[in-house]
């Protein structure tokens, strides 16, 4: 069972070190991704909604009495999973909700899950992409949180 979090980025009072570890330091979950998961259940709660603001690295560490690279890597594993933008010298932001489309893949199509390449990320495409290589070699590059595979019925 995890603990219940007070602080809450710029809404958080800050903990008095020693008191109030929001922290569950038996868990097999590293700080970092319980941070993440505070974070994460902020923005699913409503209490974040897209546009928002995220707290500093530097709202983090004395909010959550966390190191800087603790608090930078919680952004940065938001920030692959789709759920917030970073902006340079103006901070991370919810993301808004992606809209999804779906792609019918073709009988005999490859899909390949992976990282962006540099200009990819350059475009935009700052989460995973789904690279769908259909059998003629075409390919296609879909950023991973707004599509959704589809495999077609045999019977189609």
């Amino acid at each position: 069972m995890r603990r219940a979090h007070t602080p809450t980025g710029a809404l958080g009072q800050g903990l008095v070190m020693g008191t109030d570890d929001p922290f569950d330091r038996a868990s097999d979950r590293s700080i970092t991704r319980q941070l993440a998961d505070f974070l994460r259940d902020d923005i699913a709660a409503g209490r974040l909604a897209a546009g928002d603001p995220l707290p500093s690295e530097l709202t983090l560490m004395q909010s959550y009495g966390v190191a800087r690279t603790t608090a930078r890597a919680a952004l940065v594993e938001l920030r692959a999973e789709g759920l917030a933008v970073t902006h340079p010298g103006r901070g991370s932001f919810v993301a808004g909700v992606a809209e999804r489309r779906t792609v019918t893949l073709p009988p005999g199509a490859t899909v390949t899950v992976r990282h962006p390449t540099e200009p990819e990320r350059r475009a935009g495409h700052g989460v995973r992409v789904v690279e769908v290589t259909g059998p003629d070699g075409d390919t296609a590059v879909h950023q991973a949180d707004e599509v959704i595979l589809r495999v077609p019925d045999a019977r189609e």
